[in-house]
């Protein structure tokens, strides 16, 4: 190649980088994507090595979202979970709109073993062919405690009777304390009315809720001890406390009635003969 040519292209190629830098020669890249569709599991949502914690027999909201471009209709939405001795496939309800694709369903928790771990295999697949899948991590176990009611446990089948209208409450975890966030006691009474709900203060951190309620009056009142972890709220005890409640009256039927009448004027026919 001549030196006059090389010279030639080489001030070519200086006046090409000099427009581009001065943006007066620009062009465009258009690229044909594919359509991409994924699965983002939101609950349960966590991993092998820190499950979402379920409590067997509770109910609970299962839901992924999903990230859509023109992939068109689901033709299959579904969930499969599998743990030790457990397997079910779990039809899930779609939710498109402009904002979100959401696949979701209420489902019950299998009541198995403490620690169980569950595995939730979520599958979606398109009218046009596309599939998606991802997987979730859950395990069975949930905190466990205990609900007190002036220091004497407290459970479904307790009942109460209370001369004081002051009653003390508490919970004491026995299991997971460190995951619940709220605990509080629900006071109900049909007479007086009463609807009242009492946060415990966690006195002893992770361990011991406790706290305080005066009765308002005499009655029977429906006490109702929650606790909240993981989004949820569950009641863990409903007992019946009677609060300085009078014996009630005596009743008598109307034979009795009868009797007590027809003694009263025997008495008074015999009492006025004597005086005769």
């Amino acid at each position: 190649m001549q030196l006059k040519t090389m010279q030639l292209i080489g001030a070519a190629l200086i006046l090409v980088g000099l427009l581009f830098a001065l943006n007066i020669i620009s062009f465009a890249t258009v690229i044909y994507e594919t359509p991409t569709l994924t699965i983002s599991p939101s609950f349960p949502s966590g991993t092998q090595n820190a499950p979402t914690l379920l409590k067997g027999g509770s109910g609970y909201t299962i839901e992924a979202y999903l990230t859509v471009l023109d992939v068109g209709s689901l033709t299959v939405k579904q969930v499969t979970v599998t743990g030790t001795g457990f397997s079910q496939v779990v039809s899930l309800s779609w939710a498109h709109t402009a904002d979100y694709d959401r696949i979701y369903t209420f489902w019950t928790a299998p009541t198995l073993p403490d620690g169980t771990l569950l595995t939730f295999a979520w599958h979606v697949e398109t009218d046009k062919g596309y599939k998606a899948d991802a997987t979730s991590y859950a395990k069975i176990g949930g905190p466990v405690g205990k609900f007190y009611i002036n220091g004497q446990e407290a459970n479904i089948d307790s009942v109460f009777h209370v001369q004081s209208p002051t009653l003390t409450f508490s919970f004491k975890a026995t299991q997971y304390g460190d995951l619940i966030v709220n605990v509080w006691i629900g006071i109900k009474c049909d007479s007086p009315a009463l609807d009242q709900q009492v946060t415990l203060t966690e006195t002893t951190p992770d361990t011991e809720w406790t706290g305080t309620f005066t009765l308002p009056a005499r009655g029977t009142y429906t006490i109702l001890g929650y606790i909240s972890y993981g989004g949820n709220s569950y009641r863990l005890m409903s007992v019946v406390s009677n609060v300085n409640v009078q014996p009630p009256l005596p009743s008598f039927s109307n034979s009795q009635l009868l009797g007590v009448g027809l003694l009263v004027v025997g008495c008074v026919l015999v009492w006025k003969g004597k005086r005769k």
